[in-house]
């Protein structure tokens, strides 16, 4: 599976929803009570919530830190996450989020400098 090319199909609908608070706000929610949810993610839950931040803290301007592309990228996989007629679709109980676990791991693991840098921010504001 070529993540980045499956991930850049929803750039533009990611772009329209981190343009949109009101949207980018229940797309964090409903991601955040998903991943919460379903014990596949636990793995990286960390990450995750590192990831949803770092779009958090972009989008009110509090940090500036990293690339817009890859809040985007962030904001696409998070809609892939929630999508559920994706490749495998979410309702084939268990396995349905198997892919989206491999498309969020590959987030993390592309974005893994970058979330390091955020949470060494984050953790230097507390």
């Amino acid at each position: 599976m070529n993540y980045y090319r499956t991930l850049r199909k929803l750039w533009p609908y990611a772009n329209q929803v981190f343009k949109n608070k009101d949207r980018l706000n229940r797309v964090i929610h409903e991601s955040t009570a998903t991943t919460s949810k379903v014990d596949l993610f636990k793995k990286i839950s960390r990450e995750l919530m590192l990831a949803l931040g770092l779009v958090m803290d972009y989008s009110k301007g509090n940090y500036r830190g990293v690339k817009k592309k890859d809040i985007i990228l962030i904001v696409a996989g998070f809609l892939y996450l929630l999508n559920p007629a994706d490749i495998i679709p979410d309702f084939v109980l268990f396995f349905g989020f198997f892919d989206d676990l491999s498309v969020l791991t590959y987030i993390v693991k592309k974005l893994d400098k970058e979330l390091e840098k955020y949470d060494v921010w984050k953790n230097s504001r507390e």
